[in-house]
């Protein structure tokens, strides 16, 4: 019998097998990647610019159905927690940008923000693979939530885990919103 070296074969294996190998998934306790999208007047969106308070973080499509009943239920979140220590941004995902301009053109009231991601940038970052997707970040930037889909059952942990945002300590942050309220 013929002696063989192994070594090429497991060469092979090692280089195949590493590009199956891609960036770690987002979870609780990571820090939030910071770009998030264009808001309708073209402004980039940031989780830094929210700095110091607790971001909720919702990815989106105008055919989602689940999608626009989760809407709905953040914008009352939003108008409920005010703008002190709550923002949510909605982040409308691989859609025409058009599609947010005409939503705040329907909605001009909104007091949650719109982000527009039309090629999936920020949602890859972020692992969305299926929509609504949203996230929690805190007011240290970390991610300290992540729910995929939508269900009326979802709302009192959303607005749980807010409250628990809002009430945690956070580096150089000296004032804390008042606590949200489920039946709002």
């Amino acid at each position: 019998m013929k002696w063989v070296s192994r070594a090429p074969v497991l060469l092979l294996v090692v280089c195949c097998s590493s590009f199956a190998w891609g960036p770690e998934p987002l979870k609780v306790g990571d820090v939030a990647p910071d770009w998030l999208g264009k808001d309708h007047a073209d402004v980039p969106v940031t989780v830094s610019e929210y700095r110091g308070k607790v971001i909720v973080v919702s990815f989106w499509a105008s055919w989602c159905t689940p999608c626009r009943k989760e809407l709905d239920t953040l914008e009352r979140l939003q108008r409920v927690a005010g703008p002190k220590g709550v923002q949510v941004v909605a982040v409308n995902w691989k859609e025409d940008r058009r599609i947010i301009r005409e939503f705040k053109k329907a909605a001009p009231t909104l007091q949650m923000r719109l982000a527009s991601d039309p090629n999936g940038t920020a949602g890859s970052k972020y692992n969305v693979e299926a929509i609504p997707h949203m996230l929690i970040v805190d007011k240290n930037g970390k991610v300290s939530f992540i729910n995929v889909g939508y269900g009326d059952s979802v709302v009192e942990e959303v607005v749980e885990e807010v409250n628990k945002a809002l009430q945690a300590d956070a580096t150089n942050v000296s004032a804390n919103a008042p606590a949200v309220q489920s039946g709002s």
